[in-house]
């Protein structure tokens, strides 16, 4: 059970809550030790911890305030490896080669993502500083909610578990609000990118990444297509696959330089052509 009291007074509590023993977040509340605050915790202990509640907390008499958290500990598990034989079993593998096989070629598939979203970082990052955009100083709620249902639906084309990311609201929300500003200017740098590209996103391209997306969770494509017009991510959708497609067009017409692991090293000068693999359908 948790319990967030200020100046001696409960202002919230919650039962049964599972909580992973290491650096997290409460309501959007830093608990960047807490690791060390439940070291070595067993059922029916109680800690505590101090905290400071941020500017942009849900009650705003209680922001910039210091507050303390309490934990009655009820159960603590932990993680055990599953013996070899029972996972090569479960998931259907032959031998203990097989499943390294497979458990190398979805490395390599990973590795591939990687470099396509690094290369698209720095598309991006490019864009965003060589592009002169005056933004408000401050930024309503609606405008973080958007930049964090931005990060819901990337996660679900990644295919993160939903009670993973459903977890993790609180973290997205506060990394949002510090990172709104850069998310609303790249997001009308490439929606006029795209009107001089002239890209536009057709039924059948939401149609095939909803169909992905059904697949990632094993989900019926209607179910997936309702829920993310439900939730308000339909149009998010939209975006990120044309934001995509644009980031693609200019990535053609890049020239690429060869990454080096010593930093100290001089970069690769960069060749008058390069050949790049087309993107894997996985890809983002």
């Amino acid at each position: 059970d948790v319990t967030l009291t200020v100046d001696g007074q409960e202002v919230k509590r919650e039962e049964n809550v599972a909580l992973g023993v290491r650096p997290t977040r409460l309501d959007g509340i830093p608990l960047l030790a807490l690791d060390e605050v439940l070291a070595g915790v067993k059922p029916g202990d109680t800690r505590t911890t101090d905290c400071q509640i941020g500017d942009d907390y849900e009650r705003a008499d209680l922001r910039g305030k210091a507050g303390q958290f309490t934990f009655n500990v009820h159960e603590v598990k932990r993680l055990v490896p599953e013996p070899l034989e029972s996972f090569l079993q479960a998931w259907g593998y032959e031998n203990e080669q097989a499943a390294r096989e497979d458990v190398r070629a979805e490395l390599a598939s990973e590795r591939n993502q990687l470099v396509e979203r690094a290369k698209k970082a720095q598309v991006e990052g490019y864009l965003l500083k060589n592009t002169t955009l005056d933004l408000p100083e401050h930024f309503s709620a609606r405008q973080t909610d958007r930049a964090v249902m931005r990060r819901v639906i990337e996660l679900q084309r990644r295919g993160v578990p939903i009670p993973d990311i459903e977890a993790r609201i609180d973290e997205l929300r506060t990394s949002a609000r510090a990172e709104v500003a850069n998310e609303l200017k790249l997001g009308f740098i490439l929606e006029k990118v795209a009107e001089q590209l002239d890209v536009h996103v057709n039924d059948e391209e939401v149609n095939t990444e909803i169909a992905r997306i059904a697949q990632l969770y094993n989900r019926r494509f209607d179910r997936v297509r309702d829920d993310l017009q439900a939730r308000g991510l339909l149009t998010q959708l939209v975006d990120q696959i044309r934001d995509n497609k644009c980031v693609a067009i200019l990535l053609e017409q890049a020239q690429f330089v060869a990454a080096t692991a010593d930093k100290d090293e001089e970069p690769a000068k960069p060749k008058k052509k390069s050949t790049r693999k087309k993107k894997d359908s996985a890809a983002e």
